[in-house]
């Protein structure tokens, strides 16, 4: 069985970067075709349509995972021994060279 990797991205109302982030993330994991990837994102209660296209990419990708959280941290709160390797990705760190402050 192969290895998985975990990326774990929490998102407060992100829903007009999620396509983008996941298409981005799916190129990287064409690079690494010997591990198992999958996709968890937190959502922390979104106030816009986050969730909503968050279930659009679970419907169309089995290792895209959804979950509801209102912890101040919600990634600290993903523990599974089944995982290899996780690491956290933020929405926003995705493009920051792109917008300036």
């Amino acid at each position: 069985m192969p290895k998985t990797i975990s990326v774990i991205v929490p998102v407060f109302n992100e829903g007009a970067n999620l396509r983008r982030l996941y298409n981005e993330l799916l190129d990287l994991k064409k690079g690494e075709p010997a591990y198992h990837w999958e996709i968890l994102f937190l959502d922390n209660h979104s106030t816009d349509d986050s969730f909503a296209r968050i279930e659009e990419l679970t419907a169309e990708d089995s290792q895209v995972q959804r979950h509801r959280d209102s912890s101040a941290h919600p990634a600290r709160n993903v523990r599974d021994p089944r995982r290899h390797w996780s690491t956290p990705a933020r929405v926003m760190d995705a493009w920051a060279a792109e917008r300036p402050l």
